[in-house]
């Protein structure tokens, strides 16, 4: 009964894309190396499953080669009483 907020915003240079949720977030050690595919980042979520640890570092290629950046914020319960995790997605605006 959790959910996913989408958030886009058009700027006069950029379009924002946010993903966020209010889930157990993402620890420090795991959230430096989420977009590096050499890297262990793959964990057993709430629900048990697993990834392979390859989507992110993926998003970030393709968000680049599109211009633009992606950034993560993440808060777990070590960190603060209220968790979850953010993504920010910013492409240039593009004049036609």
């Amino acid at each position: 009964n959790d959910e996913i907020l989408l958030i886009g915003n058009q700027e006069s240079d950029r379009l924002i894309i946010i993903v966020e949720d209010h889930g157990v977030g993402i620890p420090l050690d795991i959230r430096s190396k989420l977009f590096d595919v050499k890297s262990k980042t793959s964990r057993a979520d709430t629900g048990g499953e697993s990834g392979t640890g390859f989507g992110l570092p993926i998003v970030k290629v393709y968000v680049e080669r599109l211009g633009g950046k992606i950034n993560v914020h993440s808060v777990t319960a070590d960190e603060a009483k209220t968790t979850g995790t953010k993504f920010i997605i910013e492409f240039p605006k593009v004049s036609k």
